[in-house]
């Protein structure tokens, strides 16, 4: 079950190990709960998707590029909300332990309009304080949020386009000049997922 939000935006899990026992002691785990461990891939997932289908292509790490969310905290998934009702709920009841306080993972229009009203002086700060030459956006949500927060935004597609993928559109931020970069999120489905794995071959083979 998740227990805390990742400790970056699209963390890579490579020191989940290490997190995960550190999270034990702050919350005072004991073997009367159960066991836990670190899950591997499930941590980290979205992070490593990003570097190695993102930045990589883009010829990029981590320590190049400044990577936010539209939204801040974690919010589950229909999976870990069944887990959370079925399985830990019964558990945090006979243990007399907390019960799980976790959103529901948002609609693309609900992660807009809370990213635009709660988030907007967060997000606009970091554009301004990052000056990039580049602003690549994952997924449609995303897309539409920097739309409404770059000038110039309003040029650029409102949603993702599998036959003009990986085209980009010319902005500013904070007065300066910058390109938009659609593309898909991790979790897009399969057309978007079929269209990035193209885009990055023809990446890759600019580059060399």
């Amino acid at each position: 079950m998740p227990v805390d939000d990742e400790p970056t935006p699209f963390w890579d899990g490579a020191d989940e190990a290490g997190r995960v026992g550190s999270w034990a002691m702050r919350v005072g785990f004991t073997a009367a709960w159960g066991s836990i461990r670190p899950v591997g891939a499930l941590n980290g997932s979205s992070g490593v998707w990003v570097r190695d289908m993102i930045l990589a292509p883009l010829g990029a790490t981590h320590a190049d590029a400044w990577v936010s969310d539209c939204l801040d905290t974690y919010r589950a998934s229909t999976g870990a909300a069944r887990r959370l009702d079925d399985t830990y709920a019964p558990f945090a009841r006979t243990t007399g332990l907390l019960g799980a306080q976790i959103g529901a993972h948002p609609s693309e229009d609900a992660i807009v309009d809370e990213a635009l009203r709660l988030h907007r002086e967060r997000i606009v700060g970091e554009l301004s304080a990052c000056c990039p030459e580049l602003i690549v956006t994952l997924g449609n949500a995303a897309l539409r949020v920097a739309r409404e927060l770059v000038d110039g935004g309003r040029d650029a597609p409102s949603k993702l386009n599998v036959r003009e993928y990986g085209v980009t559109s010319k902005v500013r931020v904070a007065g300066r000049h910058a390109r938009l970069l659609p593309l898909a999120h991790p979790a897009s489905p399969r057309p978007y997922q079929e269209a990035h794995r193209s885009w990055r071959a023809e990446e890759a083979a600019r580059r060399r």
